[in-house]
């Protein structure tokens, strides 16, 4: 199954994108199934970055949960069919952003996988640009209880995470934009490029 990942900066518009994405493919029939947030998921239960020992255990922990639902997700396509899209809010290699390079390969051993190996679950990666980047005062922390980070530090996150998914060969940068419905066409075109290829 086709599977690829929607990354991006903190304030980027991923939860919103992808709600928008699940109400395009079911209008036009695309067949697909999505994967939510680890991380998000994990911090709103109570493991987070400052209740744990250190980032490391955290992104440990987050990459474990991401494990279990891609494996999950595939299995659910598998039964839709083979065309059927997976679609990953953030992705193993998203950790990379907030480790070292030491502490990001621990944490992949500690989940069975290797640098190479986690690059090689994605058949593509789509960034959408933070609206920091462009617009610090349009960033916002209001709409996620799950971010925590200051414009300033939302940019960094950006470029970090941006990245963390260089090494991958099919990787396409959605700059930001102050119209997020354009930011959204713009996303859902190289989707269907990207398939169409």
């Amino acid at each position: 199954m086709p599977t690829i990942v929607i990354t991006g900066g903190p304030c980027a518009g991923k939860t919103s994108a992808l709600a928008a994405l699940q109400e395009r493919f079911a209008r036009d029939d695309v067949p697909a199934v999505f994967v939510p947030e680890a991380a998000t998921d994990c911090i709103l239960n109570g493991i987070a970055p400052w209740t744990c020992d250190s980032m490391l255990t955290f992104q440990t922990h987050v990459m474990a949960l991401q494990v279990k639902r891609e494996a999950e997700a595939l299995q659910e396509a598998a039964v839709l069919g083979p065309d059927t899209l997976v679609i990953c809010d953030r992705g193993i290699c998203d950790s990379h952003a907030y480790l070292t390079d030491g502490d990001y390969r621990q944490a992949l051993s500690s989940n069975d996988l290797s640098e190479p190996q986690a690059l090689a679950r994605y058949d593509a990666v789509f960034h959408l640009e933070s609206i920091a980047v462009a617009n610090p005062t349009m960033y916002t922390r209001s709409n996620n209880e799950a971010r925590f980070e200051n414009a300033e530090e939302a940019v960094a996150a950006d470029v970090r995470t941006q990245d963390a998914w260089a090494g991958h060969g099919n990787l396409t940068v959605i700059p930001c934009d102050a119209d997020f419905e354009r930011k959204v066409d713009r996303l859902a075109n190289a989707i269907r490029e990207w398939i169409h290829a």
